[in-house]
């Protein structure tokens, strides 16, 4: 595998939501929206030409890059702390009530504060997945480490009312929206893995923090309040083990699903509904797997997914951003 970066961008406030309703949401700013945002950079920096060349790329299943979904973090002392889903496996719940039971002696407690966890640090996850459950915590709802607790991203909740008023006929329309606002010094990061290099790609990326990212940019949502941070960061993705799970929203190929379907232990998914208005074709609707969702390693390959073909030339990113893992860790 090719060196991994991980992108940090101070966006405090966004809209990200996948449905009908501009009241749904959702903490993490999926890969095929980033991708979306970043194709719309490509294009106004080099062009539509150029845009599709890149895109064939993505098309026939040689993707030129990996980007994996959009994640709270905090940046502290010139390190970045990304919060990332907990791998959706059975073992792995078991081993986060084990950490529930030493902060909660009542075990239905316990239960219901293991339930609560989606999201961990990296540093969290990875030990939980290796099994080293020592210094593990459950603060907030994360799963993080004891030295931990002042480098976790807080976010919450913003809801919203708008009156439209039509000037023709005076009538008036009620717009409800929600949005996420994170805390001082936190943002939204990302990792990134190239197969080619080529600097037009983090310009790219870099203009859509100007460009800002998700829904209701017009009213400065998802929109970077100053430089991002790229860090190499190569530790943390690993390039072998039986399993994956996966950081972005994963539409599988026709021969990975044959594959997933015969395959028995080591399975741990989400199914997920995603949606999205496209003009000429309207509400465009996809079934993808969820961040989170572990899946065997297909024989060593180092791309999953594909792109979703939407009408005519047009694509959404479904390509999984793969974290491998030892099958031995998480099963039996």
């Amino acid at each position: 595998m090719s060196d991994a970066l991980l992108v940090f961008l101070p966006v405090r406030s966004y809209r990200a939501g996948s449905g009908p309703s501009m009241e749904d949401y959702r903490v993490i700013v999926g890969a095929d929206t980033l991708f979306g945002a970043f194709c719309w950079a490509y294009s106004l920096l080099y062009g539509g030409d150029e845009l599709k060349s890149l895109l064939s790329r993505f098309v026939n299943g040689a993707p030129s890059f990996l980007v994996s979904s959009m994640f709270p973090a905090k940046r502290v002392k010139g390190m970045v702390s990304v919060l990332i889903p907990v791998p959706r496996m059975p073992r792995l719940r078991a081993r986060l009530f084990d950490v529930a039971k030493r902060l909660e002696s009542d075990e239905g407690k316990a239960a219901k504060l293991a339930q609560r966890v989606v999201f961990g640090t990296v540093e969290a996850v990875s030990r939980l997945i290796a099994g080293t459950l020592e210094e593990l915590r459950i603060v907030e709802g994360v799963l993080a480490l004891s030295s931990e607790e002042g480098m976790i991203p807080g976010h919450r909740l913003v809801k919203s009312r708008r009156v439209v008023l039509d000037r023709l006929s005076m009538r008036t329309q009620l717009f409800r929206s929600a949005a996420v606002e994170l805390g001082e010094g936190c943002g939204l990061a990302f990792w990134l893995r190239m197969f080619d290099e080529d600097s037009r790609f983090l310009a790219s990326f870099r203009a859509v923090a100007e460009l800002g990212v998700g829904g209701e940019r017009s009213i400065g949502l998802g929109v970077s309040e100053g430089e991002p941070l790229i860090i190499r960061d190569d530790e943390f993705l690993r390039d072998s083990g039986g399993l994956f799970y996966t950081l972005s929203p994963y539409s599988p190929t026709r021969d990975e699903a044959q594959v997933i379907q015969s395959f028995g232990d080591g399975l741990g998914y989400v199914v997920v509904e995603r949606t999205a208005m496209y003009s000429g074709v309207g509400r465009f609707r996809c079934y993808v797997f969820e961040e989170g969702s572990v899946f065997p390693a297909f024989g060593g390959k180092r791309v999953f997914g594909r792109m979703l073909h939407v009408y005519g030339g047009v694509y959404r990113y479904g390509y999984a951003f793969p974290v491998m893992m030892d099958a031995s860790a998480v099963t039996g």
